[in-house]
């Protein structure tokens, strides 16, 4: 069944054994986290596939990368663990998607994000974090800046996030693993519009150069949301 969401027109599909009988039910856009309205007698839309031109445009791939760059819109990639789209929203809590290839890199990020009561999902590929985005809003995305490429300056994962819309880019907080630039290096956060710059050589610190930024993002859009709140 094909759904669209209201308020910022964006498109899901939802397999059939999700979609109730005999009542209404209500399920949260995964990019604007608009209430979605599905019941039994809606129809489903038929969907055409997008082309491989509008696909590259929207990642930020190159042409030469349009095989890996190919997104499928039935769902997430089964072998590689992810879910199928709406699974996650019958579960609680938060959220972390890690774009890291290093094994102990990986583990230390995942010791760390658990002790913080993160769901994490682990994307192979640039291609399983993009699909996974496109159906979810992950909380948090660790992203080494080299992961699945060879420019850091052109990674696709990186591009994608650039691009989304500032009501869903504000609830998420993004970190970028890099070895060319410093830890907590603000200028170069802002430069690559994420959250915190982590280098490589202070992985080991991971916790602690983590905790007290994500505070500061949680205090300061706390407040922001508060006043936007209000202003409605």
């Amino acid at each position: 069944m094909n759904v669209v969401c209201k308020k910022c027109q964006s498109k899901f599909k939802i397999p059939d054994a999700k979609v109730p009988t005999g009542k209404m039910k209500t399920l949260k856009c995964p990019k604007c986290k608009n209430p979605i309205i599905i019941g039994p007698k809606q129809k489903a839309a038929q969907k055409k596939p997008k082309s491989a031109k509008k696909v590259l445009a929207q990642t930020g791939f190159a042409e030469s990368d349009r095989e890996d760059a190919t997104l499928v819109d039935t769902g997430f990639d089964t072998e590689a663990g992810y879910e199928k789209p709406f699974d996650f929203y019958e579960e609680e809590g938060i959220s972390a998607l890690v774009c890291e290839s290093d094994p102990d890199i990986k583990r230390k990020i995942k010791r760390t994000l658990q002790l913080l009561e993160y769901r994490v999902v682990f994307a192979e590929t640039a291609r399983d974090a993009l699909k996974g985005m496109r159906y979810k809003t992950y909380d948090m995305v660790v992203l080494n800046e080299i992961f699945d490429c060879r420019n850091p300056d052109a990674n696709g994962v990186l591009t994608y996030i650039q691009r989304l819309q500032m009501a869903i880019r504000r609830n998420m907080f993004i970190i970028l693993l890099t070895d060319r630039f410093r830890t907590l290096d603000s200028m170069n956060a802002y430069h690559k519009s994420v959250n915190l710059v982590i280098n490589i050589d202070s992985i080991n610190q991971f916790e602690k150069t983590i905790s007290r930024s994500l505070s500061e993002f949680e205090l300061f859009y706390s407040a922001f949301k508060n006043t936007l709140k209000k202003l409605k």
